[in-house]
């Protein structure tokens, strides 16, 4: 989504912050194709085939990856070392093992917010 690659480009070449304050309207509505979700226990009961799906996981996972690479074939030669490492890190989750992309989702801290979303990707990827 657009909302990606703005964070990875402000991630690489600027910084991201929190604002508290609303600086746009946002409506949303249960007719939303997208849109913020509260992932509590709740939704995870509620939504589990869904939410521990493996094959959606990786539907989703490859949508990254696929945007992962094209940032890096159009910014590699304005990322530092590091961040090449970090992208090539993430790339590699399609050939490592087990725990090889665990070790890379916790050594590059590819997280997410709210602890019961990182241990479904822990237990997913």
């Amino acid at each position: 989504m657009h909302d990606w690659w703005l964070a990875l480009v402000a991630g690489a070449f600027g910084r991201i912050v929190a604002v508290k304050e609303s600086l746009v309207l946002y409506r949303q509505h249960g007719a939303n194709a997208t849109g913020a979700r509260h992932y509590d226990l709740r939704y995870v009961l509620r939504n589990a085939r869904q939410v521990l799906s493996r094959s959606e996981f990786r539907r989703k996972l490859e949508r990254h990856l696929r945007q992962a690479e094209a940032f890096c074939q159009r910014y590699s030669d304005r990322l530092s070392q590091d961040q090449i490492a970090m992208l090539n890190g993430f790339l590699d989750l399609r050939r490592l093992g087990f725990v090889g992309r665990r070790r890379v989702l916790l050594r590059h801290r590819f997280l997410v917010s709210g602890w019961l979303r990182n241990i479904a990707i822990l237990l997913r990827i």
